[in-house]
């Protein structure tokens, strides 16, 4: 099975560090540890854009 897990880009109003420092998306990279088996791929659309093409490019 084909997973592709996705962490949300950061809304501009809010507040937090997120803004400042960026780091890795760790919580996704434990969810796709836990899919041994499976073809999982991670988008981090806080770093990344373009994810339309990923997608149609994947199929999950």
């Amino acid at each position: 099975m084909r997973v592709l897990l996705v962490r949300p880009p950061v809304p501009r109003h809010t507040m937090g560090l997120k803004h400042i420092m960026i780091c890795e998306p760790l919580e996704l990279e434990y969810v796709a540890a836990g899919l041994d088996g499976h073809e999982v791929q991670i988008i981090d659309l806080i770093v990344e854009g373009g994810y339309e093409k990923r997608l149609r490019r994947f199929k999950p």
